[in-house]
């Protein structure tokens, strides 16, 4: 139906350099912050300095955000684990990723559509698996300067947050 639109409500970007677990397990489990807060107790989703959303109105939202993850040093592969919590309670699967080498950086899509009821909260985590190297995390990326038309930043992590409304 031509009456239904889709809604941006969060656009979050990561102002961290690098956002790394400070060893590995769920015990080093950190949580991924996704900039400066956004939104108030009056829009319908808002998210905290420390990349805590709040829903204030339910519904059908989609979630979306990019890692652009890597490590430095050590020899050996690391894993690196990425979830979403609603209320505390994971949503959907676990999504996995090996590190072969310290050069590598590379990134990572993720998506998910729910439907969420009003105050439900999400927290995205990074982990750093127990059975392997303890190295890898987020890291941003900056171009050397060369002066006008130089390329922008590249974040460790951003987030946007949609969601379907009918349309006026």
């Amino acid at each position: 139906t031509t009456d239904i639109l889709m809604e941006r409500v969060i656009d979050g970007t990561s102002v961290a350099s690098n956002q790394q677990p400070p060893g590995r397990g769920i015990a080093n489990a950190i949580n991924v912050e996704f900039g400066p807060a956004i939104g108030t107790g009056s829009d319908p989703v808002q998210m905290d300095a420390n990349g805590k959303v709040t829903f204030n109105t339910g519904g059908m939202y989609r979630i979306k955000v990019v890692f652009q993850f890597g490590r430095t040093g050590g020899a050996g592969v690391s894993e690196l684990l990425f979830r979403f919590l609603v209320n505390g309670v994971q949503l959907g699967r676990t999504v996995g990723v090996k590190i072969e080498n310290a050069n590598d950086l590379r990134y990572i899509d993720i998506d998910n559509w729910f439907n969420v009821p009003t105050g439900a909260t999400l927290d995205t985590q990074i982990m750093r698996d127990l059975g392997e190297n303890n190295s890898g995390g987020l890291f941003a990326t900056s171009p050397t300067n060369e002066g006008a038309g130089t390329w922008a930043n590249v974040p460790c992590a951003v987030m946007r947050v949609e969601r379907f409304v009918v349309a006026p």
